[in-house]
């Protein structure tokens, strides 16, 4: 449906009209290139790329979700849930779990659906009609001495924090006239 770039590196957006998702897909070897990681620009250009060839190409399919894949891919992303779950007051940095009891998925789905992060990417999505609302997340990773050696450089030291999820951007549809 839409191609674009990452850096140096090509970034396509397949639409999947049977499952109303769109997925963003990088070459199967860009995680070996860190020149490869997805930045807010890069992102942002991606979204609004892919939503306007949306808009133009006429599909009447009201797409549900944007499949980010692995945000530890999307660096800004993941020093973003780094950063909020040192501070957050219902993540624990030394059970490397929530306080309150919500499950992880959970949290981590409030910290990355912040205003922070709904103001960067609600705009390059709204003149297609759409808007985020939020982002699902699953198989989040915290960090422990096992990840040591998957964990990017800004996961601080001797701190249990997630540092790594599959996600995707929850969108409310636009409406159209029945």
């Amino acid at each position: 449906m839409y191609e674009g770039k990452a850096g140096p590196c090509p970034v396509t957006v397949e639409a999947n009209q049977t499952w109303h998702v769109l997925q963003l897909r990088r070459l199967p070897d860009a995680w070996k290139d860190d020149r490869c990681r997805i930045g807010r620009e890069d992102l942002t250009a991606i979204l609004q790329g892919a939503f306007a060839a949306l808009a133009e190409s006429g599909d009447p399919t009201r797409y549900h979700s944007v499949f980010l894949g692995r945000i530890i891919y999307h660096e800004w992303l993941g020093r973003y849930l780094v950063e909020r779950s040192l501070v957050h007051e219902d993540w624990s940095t030394e059970s490397g779990r929530p306080k309150n009891g919500k499950m992880i998925n959970e949290l981590v789905n409030e910290i990355l659906g912040e205003p922070a992060i709904l103001d960067v990417l609600n705009p390059p999505i709204a003149d297609a009609g759409y808007a985020m609302t939020g982002m699902s997340c699953e198989k989040v990773l915290v960090s422990n001495k096992n990840t040591k050696k998957f964990e990017p450089e800004w996961t601080p030291e001797g701190k249990r924090v997630p540092f790594d999820a599959m996600c995707w951007m929850v969108l409310s549809a636009p409406q159209r006239p029945e």
